[in-house]
């Protein structure tokens, strides 16, 4: 029996309108095409994402919409290359914090706490930890932890690197108490 013929097939199909490597811009272009109203889908993700060497073979990462949402999907990303959705000028994630003692924000990273934690660690083998989120403001030279930065309080790698090596000596201990006590092997002694 044969299909009955529809008259603007085209409305029903899916067509790709765009391409990426990446499946993150993917997303964030299908987001800013539903933003718009228009159903987009991203195909082969899943692919890329399994293994990331087929994608050239797949043709990347593909945003597809319906037929009849070609022409308002490549209007939107023209101005979307175009840059007409960028919010501003961002320096970068530092423009949340300002310095608390005069409230200036100009400020400058300071970076020696890693480089000291990894000359230590190279040369007695004991890892510290190191905070990465300290600045130093330019106006007043007050230096701060920007704490909302951070997702974790300082003391916790130092609690975890006493926890995990005592964790693991009970279960050694235990482990070798168990063993003599049931004579399993000749190890045990």
């Amino acid at each position: 029996m044969p299909l009955p013929q529809i008259a603007n097939a085209s409305i029903f199909m899916l067509v790709t309108v765009d391409r990426y490597s990446n499946p993150l811009e993917a997303h964030i272009v299908r987001g800013r095409l539903e933003a718009e109203g228009i159903t987009a889908f991203v195909a082969h993700e899943h692919h890329v994402w399994a293994k990331w060497t087929i994608a050239l073979a797949l043709g990347g990462v593909k945003i597809q919409v319906k037929g009849e949402d070609v022409g308002n999907s490549l209007k939107i990303l023209e101005n979307l290359r175009n840059g007409e959705y960028l919010l501003g000028e961002v320096e970068s994630s530092d423009y949340i914090s300002l310095c608390p003692k005069c409230g200036d924000a100009n400020k400058e990273r300071i970076n020696w706490q890693w480089k000291l934690a990894l000359f230590v660690l190279i040369l007695t083998s004991i890892p510290l930890p190191y905070s990465i989120y300290r600045s130093r403001c330019s106006a007043c030279s007050h230096v701060w932890n920007q704490k909302e930065l951070r997702g974790y309080p300082i003391w916790m790698p130092a609690v975890a690197m006493i926890l995990i090596p005592g964790i693991y000596w009970v279960i050694n201990e235990a482990f070798f108490y168990i063993c003599k006590i049931n004579l399993l092997s000749q190890r045990c002694y």
